[in-house]
């Protein structure tokens, strides 16, 4: 453990950590859970502030304190899964989930416990779909309209791009008997935006796709969108010629700068380390709530000025050691940062927790409207933003769809999503084909 005096950064170790001449209750509490990290005497406020957003608002990429004092914990994922919350991760890379999902029903030439390769035409790669013309009474076929994309990586400030490609020819359509939108709520947020300001589709093929006839006008309580405030991290990845910091995996600095108390840089990820990749050199920082939009919108020569004094300070006597002096940019063997809030695949982050939604507006986003269904993590109310909330929220809207249009009424399409019961198998189910 190093904690600096004037800087107030903490360092994660293998102690234990044990309260010491803390007479603050809530804090206490934060602290008493803070098992991987110790202190040797009464912490500062940012750095009780640090260490309690560490551990209750984290996971959710908003304000520290925003989500622990507005909810109580554990999260719905912990009571529901307990010991398995994290069942989605898996060595062959995230990734890999996707892949072994779609390869139970598309069609594929190779499919292995190490590969997969799809050999469907119905699985649309590099398209952007910009125009969804649905039937709010179910009746009429739904046509949606998209163009191919390209790979845009060179624009300063901005994340990796993937426009529309210009021409007719590289424009598509497709006919089907229902639409399930998993587009984020950020997305279909600023659709309704586009809406509601009378932006034309051809100045709005690149922001968000559109609908017709309009949600606004179709359905009721849709606008409450207007309202969302999602979460969100920015990670600034760096690489280094040398390792200069500890091998835990994470390390929390509670470094203030501006209105930002303890957030300004908060929490580092130590991706060079054993079970990860050892040699790589890289050091990651996750900044969440209003500093992660800022950060979003920075140019990265200014980023990493703003945050090599961070590192600086917390490591001083390893970086003088190895480096002779301060890091400066030109010590930066490879930098990359994320931009979720200004991507337009995201518009933001994601929804943990419904901040300024109701739980009556909530129940908006799980029906179907005709032949349209709003599906994805944020329609899931106990795991909105947990990448097992969208596979759970996609497996009620399939039942669902059974039940509601295809005569399978017997189903019941309550799950977890709902209040925590186990799921509810497809009709096709076995115990032979769940593995």
């Amino acid at each position: 453990f190093v904690e600096d005096p004037e800087f107030c950064n903490l360092i994660a170790d293998d102690g234990d950590f044990v309260p010491e001449l803390n007479d603050d209750t809530s804090r206490e509490m934060a602290f008493d859970r803070a098992s991987d990290f110790r202190i040797p005497d009464r912490p500062t406020p940012s750095l009780a502030r640090t260490c309690d957003a560490f551990y209750e608002d984290f996971e959710h990429g908003l304000e520290p304190y925003e989500i622990s004092t507005n909810n109580s914990v554990p999260a719905y994922a912990y009571i529901d899964f307990g010991d398995g919350d994290y069942f989605v991760n898996d060595t062959r890379g995230f990734q890999w989930l996707p892949r072994f999902l779609c390869g139970k029903y598309l069609k594929t030439s190779v499919n292995t416990l190490d590969e997969i390769t799809f050999d469907d035409e119905r699985l649309k790669m590099n398209h952007k779909i910009t125009k969804v013309m649905w039937d709010p009474k179910g009746k009429k076929p739904v046509e949606v309209e998209g163009y191919f994309t390209e790979r845009v990586d060179n624009v300063p400030g901005k994340p990796v791009l993937f426009p529309c490609k210009k021409g007719k020819e590289n424009q598509f359509k497709i006919k089907g008997k229902e639409f399930v939108s998993t587009f984020a709520a950020t997305v279909l947020k600023e659709s309704i935006k586009l809406e509601i300001d009378g932006i034309s589709l051809e100045d709005s093929i690149d922001i968000a796709p559109r609908f017709v006839p309009p949600l606004t006008e179709n359905i009721e309580g849709i606008d409450v969108l207007l309202n969302y405030r999602a979460g969100i991290y920015n990670k600034a990845f760096f690489q280094f010629p040398t390792k200069f910091w500890t091998d835990t995996n994470y390390l929390v600095s509670a470094y203030s700068e501006g209105p930002f108390t303890g957030d300004f840089a908060p929490l580092w990820s130590n991706r060079a380390r054993d079970g990860l990749d050892p040699d790589s050199n890289i050091l990651h920082l996750y900044t969440y709530g209003n500093r992660g939009f800022k950060l979003d919108e920075m140019l990265e020569d200014d980023a990493i000025e703003e945050l090599l004094p961070v590192l600086n300070d917390m490591f001083k006597a390893n970086i003088t050691s190895l480096y002779g002096g301060p890091l400066t940019k030109e010590d930066i063997l490879d930098f990359y940062m994320t931009r979720w809030s200004i991507d337009p695949l995201f518009h933001g982050g994601y929804d943990a927790d419904h901040i300024n939604v109701t739980q009556t507006d909530r129940n908006t986003f799980r029906k179907r409207y005709g032949n349209l269904v709003l599906s994805g993590s944020y329609s899931c109310d106990r795991h909105p933003g947990w990448t097992h909330g969208g596979l759970l929220a996609g497996e009620r809207t399939g039942i669902f769809l059974l039940k509601e249009r295809y005569g399978y009424d017997e189903l019941d399409t309550n799950n977890i999503c709902d209040d925590g019961t186990g799921r509810t198998f497809s009709p096709t189910y076995s115990p032979t084909n769940m593995d």
